[in-house]
């Protein structure tokens, strides 16, 4: 089939590397909900015509709970290894990204120490290694907000045993997209100029004390919450803005799910080493 303008990105060999990974990624995701078992998992994902911008919002939560025959300073100690077990998760992204588990081999990470993308990853293809995304070092914010705040500008409500005026404590790492194969080039591009970012966070009650009671026994419940993003990312299928509606069509019935399936095993590993943990 002779390759339009439509669709210029068909014109390179390494282009074939996305056949088998869609050939097995998709029929996984129509699946999902048999093979993941993180809990309320939800998600959305969109691209602005106007802009060119691609942007997506995955939350889960999940309740982890200890006894009361533990020792005093047990909560303490296991709301950090808790938010330790996360952080290692979050830090090691673009390295899990390239498991076998999750692209089947396909992917590789290389870390890039030379200047000027020091301190960055480069996830590349198996068979061609060409970069298909660059991430750059990973941003640490912490912050403390109200649960209705929260819940107003990210419809986050997960943590059902909060009022809307108890606070909450998000931790975000922030990996900027600096560049590959699988973002839009403009026609003169700055190397420093990022293209989009994946932020990971992980949110807790700042009051952790949750008592139930269950067979005279009391029980403390630390409720976490994990979301994921897509921020401002300008994906090459789209090309450059006003995107057209075949382009548009196109992103939200291919990388849109593949990322749906990547984030959805996301959530699910960072749980999964909680209770190996």
């Amino acid at each position: 089939m002779k390759c339009t303008k439509m669709m210029p990105f068909c014109r390179r060999p390494y282009s074939l590397f996305f056949l088998p990974l869609l050939v097995r990624i998709l029929p996984a995701y129509s699946s999902l909900h048999n093979t993941v078992t993180c809990r309320n998992f939800q998600w959305n994902a969109s691209l602005d015509r106007k802009t060119g911008k691609a942007r997506s919002y995955e939350q889960s939560s999940i309740e982890f709970p200890t006894r009361q025959q533990q020792p005093p300073n047990s909560r303490g100690s296991t709301t950090t290894s808790v938010t330790k077990v996360l952080e290692s998760c979050f830090q090691s992204y673009p390295l899990w990204l390239c498991s076998k588990s999750v692209t089947f081999g396909l992917l590789r990470a290389n870390p890039m120490q030379r200047s000027p993308l020091s301190d960055t990853v480069s996830v590349q293809d198996s068979v061609f290694h060409q970069s298909l995304l660059i991430f750059g070092k990973p941003r640490r914010k912490q912050q403390v907000l109200l649960k209705s705040k929260a819940a107003g500008s990210r419809n986050v409500s997960k943590l059902s045993c909060l009022t809307g005026k108890q606070k909450v404590v998000e931790v975000t790492f922030e990996f900027p997209i600096k560049g590959g194969l699988l973002t839009y080039r403009p026609p003169m591009p700055n190397d420093d100029e990022e293209r989009g970012s994946i932020r990971l966070s992980y949110i807790y009650p700042q009051n952790l004390k949750k008592q139930t009671k269950a067979s005279s026994e009391e029980s403390i419940v630390i409720p976490f919450s994990i979301e994921s993003k897509v921020v401002n990312f300008s994906p090459r299928i789209s090309g450059p803005p006003p995107v057209s509606r075949i382009r548009q069509i196109t992103y939200l019935n291919t990388q849109r799910l593949v990322h749906a399936y990547v984030m959805r095993q996301f959530h699910h590993h960072c749980y999964s080493n909680l209770i190996v943990s």
